[in-house]
């Protein structure tokens, strides 16, 4: 930490001057007497912010002179990561001039209004910078600087903001900073007033948002910092303050119990998140260790206060505990269980008869065994807590002799009748983690067992069983019993001898499940010689099949009567068959095909991802493995003497989105190997491939690549069969399951289809990470539902992704659709039928999206369409079978509902394949104000009724600007012939405008016989006539000269477009 840029004792003495004042109130507010029964907030704060705050108000001048890439606004931990070095002066020519412009312009600017727009636009021109040589004198630096705090004190949250990420750029540059502050010591407090670091006390619980966000803008960039120089910096500030105790001699240990109140849970775990900050370092210093023992006594006391808080808080705050302790050195974990006693001897006896001071440990097993109680718990929140006890456990061993005999406990006869991961122990609990699909958590676990039993293989299995501990024994390499490495590391334990009723049944325990078994009678008892002979012959027949068979291992993908898709999940005896032969328990890809999700007989071997999907089955000759994809390559291209059909080529080619000629290997099949270098895809679909490598030189233009439906079970096997194809950019792998695993890469793949791969959200993520060049992604018929937390790590992850297909996906909340509105660069979405009810967006959601297809989704109010209006560049959209829309009897969408999409998404030119010029744009939204007239003229007789009108038709006040107000007349329906007839004025081209013809037409006569009537009448046939309808009231010459024929739907009655006293005109061509 001392090579980060520590402020040293002695700057911070020289820069006091201009914060003295300060730093004395607060160190006087923070002083004093807590009583004798102090909250044990005080004391988090008084630990965590007396030795931190303080120090931030003695060097918040470093501050802003130490540079440091964290935002005020938002601290960001990559940012921080990323240091100086990598940026150094990031700067160019280019930019030098204007930037030296517009910092003239803005040191200048007398108009405070102005001031927002011009700090926004310097930031924005020298984020990157770390250098700024073009403000040559102090007096544009401070002018500058004043402007910036002027905002800061005066502005809106938005420009205060802005001022505050450009103050923070500048301070990396240090010319002129040192006398900035000394001559500006309000400056300070500005920024300590907007930290809420200068009224501490007085925050309120709604408040805890800001002390959070504030403790992360100025805590952790300086702290971090500055944590070797506490204790140092602490005598010099007694030294300056004589009046005041000096901090190394402030002991807040004082107190043997604490309360934590329900108010102050919150900000305990605040201060706790700050402190792991602090403490996460590699390699702490003598002065770091110091500090971090006294912060575990203060953990001690909060494992031990007494609790006025709910279940939740109690929870949340042993968990922020548990993290911390992820942080803290071995050597400072004895005093968790003891406060001022040291390692050596004398408080050895104390330690082991003492349960008062095991306590703290206690209470971690017990929230350990809690949260392992709760099937609610997240996965990840288990890690920390397993990786902080482990490390207890191995750094002190009074730790783990404790936590052993209260998780592994000697073995008696009672717990070796049921298998280990069996019953609700501790010890049952974490044995079933053993098995867990997360890895990180089965590693977690893994390690914490291990320690108990000081990494001794033997010790492991009789607590779990090998069965249970086979993986994590073969990942270190102890499958033969051989010792750990670190085992030497650990005392003999007196405590490793087993009670004799365990002696009496050791010998009939079963090592692979770890559970006592009788023993079984002989199965030839009682058979004569012939019937030996007979089951021999049986035995051996069997054996025969099994070694044909070629037994799968876990993991491995097969296939059955080859339709049928599986993984092996189990292989072994089930309880159900007294035979004790392998079976194999088997996942299969149709997950109505099973009967079980993997237990059988209140047994459980593995477990499914459906509830349905799981069988076992007996090893057999008609179970398939996979084989080299060389293989099937030379089989598919070099071994047959037939060709397909044309039906086989075409929908090889549809699917590979390529043309007949471009589908290779099947118009010349019996080419051999020199054709293949011509081959630019290869079709290798459902062809059993499982593992293998395909060589770059016989496919050296190979770009496509089509593995579907084939028996590839990771990641890793599949980047070896396409490491050497160097021209490879298409890959298809629909139908298969793949399992993930770290550091594999595909950089030059640029399209992928992974539809029906039965993916979920975290496996698309690590698509993203795995395929960084990936611009079209197909992922159908999978489990991903987009988590409303990991927008951003969405937006990392596909940078460059441009289309995406995620129908048949549950994506049914808005939220969920929401989501994907972060990708960057995406053109093009499909999420069909994914049980979508409604949409809502952000202004900046999908900010390159031109295509959308949300079809077959139940889509019920037309507010979601509204949504779609905010994705400005929207184009193109496909949306039908929706319970907001209507259809036609031949299923096309109706007039009705097709005016109201064009008139709620303005932006679109193409509907569900339709595109709609300018023109037709233009009726579909005058039809959509006529439409809607009535309800609009209505709306304006209140206002609670015009902003419910304008929610419901939030466009309506546009068109009106581009259109005018429609016409106002209501329609009343009536039965009567005579209140049916609407009278119109027909004006001709042979008779003219004054020699109009009046005639009373029935209002639901159709646009289309009105045509044939007038053609009829005027001896014109009806394909060359058009209709202008003229308002009534209009000038219809005028009319005439601004506007052409209208194209009215011929199956519409009158009533739709006219109303009584409207003039139509009839044209023809």
């Amino acid at each position: 930490m001392a090579s980060r840029g520590i402020v040293k004792s002695e700057t911070i003495r020289a820069r006091f001057c201009s914060v003295a004042g300060l730093a004395k109130d607060y160190c006087g507010a923070m002083s004093v007497d807590l009583g004798p029964e102090p909250g044990l907030l005080d004391e988090v704060l008084k630990y965590g912010l007396y030795l931190g705050a303080i120090f931030q108000l003695i060097c918040i001048a470093a501050v802003i002179l130490v540079p440091f890439n964290s935002s005020l606004s938002a601290y960001s931990q990559k940012d921080y990561d990323s240091g100086e070095d990598e940026g150094s002066d990031q700067g160019t020519p280019s930019s030098g001039q204007g930037f030296r412009e517009r910092a003239l312009k803005l040191s200048q600017e007398s108009d405070v209004s102005l001031l927002p727009d011009l700090i926004s636009s310097l930031y924005s021109l020298i984020s990157d910078r770390f250098e700024f040589p073009e403000l040559e004198s102090f007096a544009i630096r401070n002018a500058i600087w004043s402007k910036c705090f002027s905002v800061m004190r005066d502005g809106s949250e938005k420009d205060r903001v802005a001022a505050l990420d450009l103050v923070r750029v500048l301070s990396r540059d240090k010319a002129d900073l040192d006398e900035i502050i000394t001559k500006h010591p309000d400056y300070v407090r500005t920024l300590t007033s907007y930290a809420v670091l200068d009224k501490i006390s007085a925050v309120n619980p709604s408040d805890i948002p800001v002390v959070e966000a504030a403790l992360k803008v100025l805590g952790l960039n300086v702290l971090e910092r500055m944590l070797e120089d506490v204790v140092k910096a602490g005598e010099e500030l007694g030294a300056m303050n004589p009046e005041k105790e000096p901090l190394g001699s402030l002991d807040i240990f004082a107190s043997p119990r604490c309360i934590v109140t329900s108010a102050d849970a919150d900000l305990v775990c605040i201060a706790l998140q700050v402190l792991y900050n602090l403490t996460l370092t590699p390699d702490p210093v003598v002065e770091d260790l110091q500090v971090v023992d006294r912060l575990v006594g203060l953990i001690r006391k909060l494992l031990l206060s007494s609790p006025e808080t709910d279940h939740s808080k109690k929870l949340s705050l042993v968990t922020h505990v548990s993290n911390l302790l992820c942080t803290v050195p071995p050597a400072c974990f004895q005093r968790l269980i003891t406060v001022g006693c040291s390692n050596g001897a004398a408080g050895d006896t104390q330690l082991e008869s003492d349960p008062e001071a095991m306590k703290p440990v206690a209470i971690l097993l017990a929230h350990l065994d809690a949260r392992l109680a709760d099937s609610a718990t997240p996965v990840d929140s288990l890690v920390p807590i397993l990786v902080g006890m482990s490390r207890m456990g191995k750094a002190n061993s009074f730790i783990r002799k404790y936590m052993r005999n209260s998780v592994l406990p000697r073995l008696r006869r009672s717990d070796v009748m049921r298998k280990p991961e069996e019953g609700n122990t501790l010890r049952n609990r974490l044995v079933r983690l053993l098995t867990h699909p997360s890895i990180m958590l089965k590693e977690a676990s893994a390690t914490f067992l291990f320690m108990l039993c000081k990494e001794n293989a033997g010790r492991m299995v009789k607590y779990s069983g090998l069965g249970n501990a086979a993986g994590m024994l073969s990942l270190r390499g102890l499958m033969g019993g051989a010792r750990s490495v670190g085992a030497e590391d650990y005392s003999p334990d007196s405590s490793d001898s087993d009670t004799e009723e365990y002696k009496d049944v050791v010998e009939s325990i079963n090592p692979v499940t770890g559970c006592f078994e009788p023993p079984r009678r002989s199965a030839t008892d009682g058979m004569t010689d012939e019937q030996k002979e007979v089951e021999a012959m049986r035995l051996i027949g069997s054996i025969e099949n099994m070694i044909l068979a070629k037994i799968p291992e876990v993991g491995v993908r097969i296939v059955v009567k080859e339709i049928h898709f599986g993984t092996v999940k189990y292989v072994g005896p089930v309880c159900a068959d007294a035979s004790n032969a392998t079976w194999l328990g088997v996942e299969w890809d149709d997950p109505t095909r099973g009967k079980h999700d993997g237990s059988i007989g209140g047994q459980r071997y593995f477990q499914t991802s459906s509830p349905k999907s799981g069988s076992f089955i007996k090893p057999h000759p008609s179970i398939k493995l996979g084989i080299d994809v060389t293989e099937a390559l030379e089989e598919k291209y070099c071994g047959s003497e037939t060709n397909p059909g044309e039906a086989e080529l075409v929908e090889v080619s549809t699917a590979l989105h390529a043309s007949l000629y471009e589908t290779v290997g099947f118009e010349k099949i019996n080419a051999k190997q020199k054709a293949l270098k011509q081959v630019s895809v290869i079709e290798l679909v459902n062809c059993r491939v499982g593992h293998g490598k395909l060589s770059g030189d016989k496919l050296p233009v190979a770009k496509v690549l089509n593995l579907s439906h084939n028996l590839i079970s990771s990641w890793k096997i599949l980047r070896g069969i396409v490491a050497d194809l160097t021209k490879l950019r298409v890959l298809d792998l629909r139908g298969n399951r793949l399992t993930w695993e770290p550091g594999v890469v595909f950089p030059l793949v640029q399209e992928l289809d992974v539809c029906n791969c039965n993916l979920t959200w975290t496996d698309f993520l690590r698509i993203g990470e795995m395929f960084p060049d990936l611009r079209e992604l197909g992922c159908d018929d999978n489990r991903v539902s987009p988590d409303p937390r990991e927008s951003e790590i969405l937006k990392r992850s596909f940078p460059k992704l441009e289309m995406a297909s995620l129908s048949l996906n549950p994506i049914s909340k808005a939220e969920h659709f929401k989501v994907l509105g972060s990708l960057p660069k995406l053109t093009s979405l499909r999420v069909m039928n994914v049980g979508l009810t409604s949409v809502k967006l952000d202004e900046d959601s999908f900010p390159c999206l031109e295509s959308l297809n949300i079809s077959d989704n139940p889509i019920d109010s037309w507010e979601s369409v509204d949504e779609l209006g905010k994705v400005r560049s929207l184009k193109s959209l496909r949306l039908r079978l929706c319970p907001v829309l209507t259809q036609e009897s031949d299923g096309t969408l109706s007039h009705l509902s097709t005016c109201s999409i064009l008139a709620r998404v303005l932006q679109l030119t193409k509907l569900n394949g339709t595109v709609y010029p300018a023109q037709e744009r233009h009726y579909a939204e005058w039809d959509y104000l006529r439409l809607n007239a009535h309800a609009y003229y209505a709306s304006l007789e209140s206002s609670s009724s015009k902003d419910k009108f304008q929610r419901e038709h939030p466009t309506f006040g546009k068109l009106i600007q581009k259109h005018g107000e429609p016409p106002n007349v209501a329609r009343e329906k009536t039965s009567a012939l005579s209140d049916r007839l609407m009278e119109l004025t027909i004006v001709t081209p042979d008779r003219g405008l004054d020699n109009p013809i009046k005639r009373k037409l029935p209002s639901d006569m159709a646009i289309g016989k009105l045509k044939s009537s007038l053609a009829r009448i005027c001896g014109k046939q009806a394909g060359h006539v058009s209709l202008l309808v003229c308002p009534e009231g209009a000038n219809v010459r005028d009319y005439l000269k601004e506007h052409n024929s209208e194209a009215l739907l011929e199956n519409r009655a009158l009533n739709f477009y006219l109303n009584p006293g409207d003039v139509v005109v009839l044209r023809w061509s």
